[in-house]
């Protein structure tokens, strides 16, 4: 059976869709494989920072957090903010994910978080939407399912937060992130 380029080229995005996409010119985020450094994300709830431990594919480098106990679970919360001089557009869909991986602890279930702000510092937020991000276990990350979101008209910035909890302590290790408008990432119906 004769398989066509398109085919061949849906089929490598079906199976590895960020893995491709996180370095490739649709994408906003800028060093979306933690490669030498972990700026801009700010860790909200736990403790993050660059990791140089493996990530994604073989490279060097991703973002590795350890849970904070909170009153009722242990959690851990960080997040990137993409404000307009990185390509932010208002009433486009953007297609977001990542990978990830459980570095230690069990029962863990994390989100990813889109939202869209008014202002370009990832303030005055319109709207968030949240789909589940599935770890994998060492030395395997596992990729979230992309989806999409429309950004309201007036949007200025985008956010994409991870967030997950736990009854017990726990680490957990992402890379590979990815927004990015989606007619960018398809060229339009592979015109």
């Amino acid at each position: 059976m004769k398989v066509s380029t398109w085919s061949a080229v849906i089929l490598l995005c079906i199976a590895s869709p960020t893995l491709w996409a996180c370095q490739s010119g649709g994408n906003i985020v800028p060093n979306c494989t933690f490669t030498g450094n972990a700026d801009n994300w700010q860790e909200e709830t736990g403790s993050c920072d660059h990791s140089a431990t493996l990530g994604v594919g073989g490279t060097q480098g991703n973002y590795s957090c350890t849970s904070f106990a909170g009153m009722f679970n242990h959690i851990v919360r960080f997040k990137r903010c993409l404000p307009q001089n990185l390509g932010v557009v208002g009433g486009r869909p953007y297609s977001y994910s990542a990978f990830a991986q459980l570095s230690s602890g069990s029962a863990v279930n994390c989100t990813i978080e889109f939202a869209d702000f008014t202002s370009d510092n990832c303030m005055f937020n319109v709207n968030a939407e949240t789909t589940p991000l599935v770890l994998g276990t060492p030395p395997n990350f596992s990729a979230s399912v992309p989806d999409t979101y429309q950004a309201a008209a007036g949007t200025v910035s985008i956010s994409v937060r991870v967030e997950c909890l736990a009854a017990a302590s726990f680490g957990v290790r992402v890379d590979n992130v990815f927004v990015g408008v989606e007619d960018a990432i398809f060229k339009h119906g592979f015109e």
